[in-house]
């Protein structure tokens, strides 16, 4: 592969902004595989209800990633009331503005691949206009999806959405995708056929990483066999609803508080709007508040719990695989969870790496609490079980297979 062949990546959301390393792992993925990727950003993130919080410990740029940040006019709330009152497909409109003012410059090749991936639509927006001005390949990466989690059932809005998102789909070349389940989803909104799909998961940080080939059962006991403790680690909204877990905790101090008074719940994420006016409430002597942890510190605090937990609220959510269950993989954390019957559920039960339960039943998730430390030397099993499939998981491999296809379209030009 020539050294010089570039791709044009759009990304809204990308370092220092916080949980936004997934994106830099896939432009570090393509950069390794001996492209110039051009990562399209912001330069000046603003809002009311999202507050864009940056990370600096975040690693550097692959020697082969420009970062080509865009600065837009600010406007504050304006955006996020414009598009909650139906008039804009997506808050962060003016960067797709001042992107396509500026796509002559960003773009001055001869020769070049666009990717795009959502989240936000407006990374979309903006590839699809580099697509039309260039004439280049394009890529849309799923790495969430899009109508069924932000757009009404019916009505002018999804309808306009529509039009809007199969004009896109249509002209994509590839169409890069979490999980199987965004894939169906897509194919029978839009009858895409098999070929124009790949499947990468998101996948943990594997860069730099040696896959452990066994594991020594006597370091997984847990250190105080009088104690569980339960970490929480990521967003706060009502996508997840992370309060389910201190409401089965609630249930359990009734039923058995001699043994709920041995086990501790602890919440890591950004103290915003959800935190503040929902979760805040729950916390108490056992459940606790530990603040936004940096990328750098993130693995020495959370490996340090027995239990990793996480949640999706809704059915509609089945499709998704969070993070978190990738970076509890990394860290051979057990994991517990309050889910959906879909992509990441499967994954759980079907590698036997802890348990997972329904989303809506509080006293199935207390139970499931209970059983953990009733059972607390299954925890080894789980451990286990997490190295075996942990090759599977890593990023940097999962987007190897993105980039053979991307070096198919580029020499296709």
């Amino acid at each position: 592969m020539n050294n010089l062949s570039k791709i044009f990546f759009f990304s809204f959301l990308y370092p220092p902004l916080a949980r936004s390393r997934t994106r830099q792992l896939i432009s570090t993925s393509l950069a390794k595989e001996g492209y110039r990727v051009n990562v399209i950003t912001t330069a000046n993130p603003h809002g009311f209800f999202n507050k864009f919080l940056k990370d600096y410990s975040m690693p550097a740029e692959h020697a082969n990633v420009n970062v080509i940040r865009i600065n837009t006019f600010y406007w504050w709330a304006l955006g996020e009331f414009l598009y909650l009152v139906k008039l804009f497909p997506d808050s962060q409109m003016n960067w797709v503005w001042s992107v396509r003012k500026q796509l002559k410059n960003i773009i001055a090749s001869e020769k070049g691949v666009i990717l795009a991936i959502y989240p936000p639509f407006a990374d979309l927006l903006s590839a699809y206009q580099a697509k039309k001005n260039t004439g280049f390949p394009l890529i849309l990466d799923y790495r969430d999806e899009f109508l069924d989690l932000t757009a009404p059932n019916n009505g002018f809005r999804r309808n306009k959405l529509l039009r809007i998102e199969k004009e896109i789909v249509n002209s994509a070349d590839l169409i890069s995708v979490a999980t199987s389940e965004i894939k169906t989803k897509l194919q029978n909104r839009y009858s895409i056929p098999d070929e124009k799909f790949i499947i990468c998961y998101s996948g943990y940080d594997d860069s730099g990483y040696i896959y452990e080939t066994n594991i020594d059962t006597t370091e997984l006991d847990v250190q105080n066999l009088n104690k569980l403790k339960i970490v929480y680690a990521g967003a706060m909204s009502q996508h997840q609803k992370p309060e389910v877990i201190c409401q089965a905790y609630s249930l359990l101090s009734k039923k058995y508080p001699d043994i709920a008074a041995k086990i501790s719940i602890k919440f890591y994420g950004p103290a915003n709007y959800y935190f503040n006016n929902v979760l805040k409430k729950f916390l108490c002597n056992n459940i606790e508040y530990g603040g936004f942890i940096p990328l750098s510190n993130f693995e020495k605090i959370i490996s340090q719990f027995d239990i990793g937990f996480f949640s999706l609220a809704d059915d509609k959510y089945k499709y998704a695989i969070p993070r978190k269950l990738f970076d509890y993989i990394k860290m051979n954390l057990p994991v517990l969870a309050a889910l959906p019957k879909g992509e990441a559920w499967k994954i759980i039960e079907e590698n036997k790496i802890g348990k997972v339960v329904e989303y809506d039943n509080v006293s199935n998730l207390a139970n499931a609490i209970l059983d953990l430390f009733r059972n607390r030397n299954n925890l080894a099993d789980y451990r286990k079980n997490l190295v075996k499939i942990k090759p599977e998981f890593g990023a940097m491999k999962q987007y190897q297979k993105l980039a053979q296809k991307l070096n198919e379209l580029y020499n296709e030009q």
